[in-house]
């Protein structure tokens, strides 16, 4: 059996006390605190007087030192890691956010081309009506002025035969009066049973 010699922290310094126990029966279900593991890796850096200490020393000091930048980068690859994940997450949550609103313009945007479009043949439809209007008020404008001439023409033939009658009319006057007289007497009582356009005999 191995023997191993300890030296116990409770024993004075300047007073070596020894204890051997076996390897053996020592349990393997705890293994050694971390802390212990450090303490004797830290006890095992320091120099030593000898040439092969010093190497093994300067070996596990570069050993602890890569494993400190190791731990390093590790923590930074880590943190850039967890930034550029939240940054990805935060735009891909962007991105769903503005094709959503993107869907929502575009069904606004059918539904006012929809409405556009009926009104837009609302108004054609309007136009068309409009110019059917237009026209027939032409027409109609078309027609009172023809109207207007023709009434226009006939009351000048009709004035222009009132003027004839009555020119005929005072011609009658006039002969009637030379006929018969203004003094009365037979020629006169005559005449003056007679109407006007009634036939004169003589």
């Amino acid at each position: 059996m191995p023997k191993v010699e300890t030296t116990s922290p409770l024993v004075s310094p300047t007073r070596t006390r020894t204890r051997t126990f076996n390897l053996k029966s020592r349990p393997t279900s705890h293994p050694a605190p971390k802390a212990l593991i450090r303490n004797n890796e830290k006890e095992n850096s320091k120099p030593v007087e000898t040439n092969g200490g010093l190497q093994e020393a300067n070996a596990l000091g570069d050993t602890n030192a890569r494993r400190g930048i190791a731990r390093e980068a590790n923590s930074e690859f880590t943190s850039e890691v967890a930034h550029y994940t939240s940054t990805i997450e935060f735009y891909k949550a962007e991105n769903e956010r503005l094709r959503r609103m993107t869907r929502e313009w575009g069904q606004e945007v059918e539904e006012l081309s929809a409405f556009v479009e009926i009104q837009r043949a609302r108004i054609q439809k309007l136009e068309e009506t409009l110019q059917d209007k237009r026209e027939e008020i032409g027409d109609l404008e078309e027609s009172v002025r023809r109207l207007d001439a023709r009434v226009e023409k006939e009351l000048k033939e009709k004035m222009a035969y009132w003027d004839e009658l009555s020119k005929s009319l005072r011609t009658i006057e006039i002969l009637e009066s030379a006929v018969y007289g203004e003094d009365g007497g037979e020629l006169g009582s005559h005449n003056q049973n007679y109407h006007l356009c009634d036939p004169i005999v003589v």
